[in-house]
């Protein structure tokens, strides 16, 4: 992989809560397959994926750890915003789990 300034990147990014919702649902799916595809790290919960629970209060830990440490900007916006960053990490790990098991992903909204 290289660098090419000529490429342009366009992010979607979430519009609202359902796009928000939505993106943690695909997200949290194909992270939980890659694992049951094996070589990641977090292996542990393939072998046991019930315990998929703990990942939202362990992803919200990471992230305060994560902000305090580099941005104190986003620090303080992740502290007004923990309990919308604990529901998606909720919803999140409930398709992470689903792709452990192998079930089949969401299905596209409309």
């Amino acid at each position: 992989m290289r660098f090419d300034p000529r490429l342009h990147v366009n992010h979607a990014t979430a519009d609202g809560w359902r796009d928000f919702a939505r993106y943690a649902r695909v997200l949290g799916h194909a992270s939980g397959a890659a694992r049951r595809a094996g070589g990641l790290p977090g292996q542990w919960l393939v072998r046991h994926p019930s315990l998929a629970w703990l990942l939202p209060p362990g992803r919200t830990a990471r992230a305060v750890v994560w902000c305090a440490r580099y941005s104190r900007q986003d620090l303080r916006l992740l502290l007004w915003s923990w309990p919308a960053y604990f529901i998606l990490a909720g919803i999140w790990a409930r398709e992470f789990r689903r792709g452990v098991l192998g079930l089949p992903p969401p299905r596209p909204e409309r």
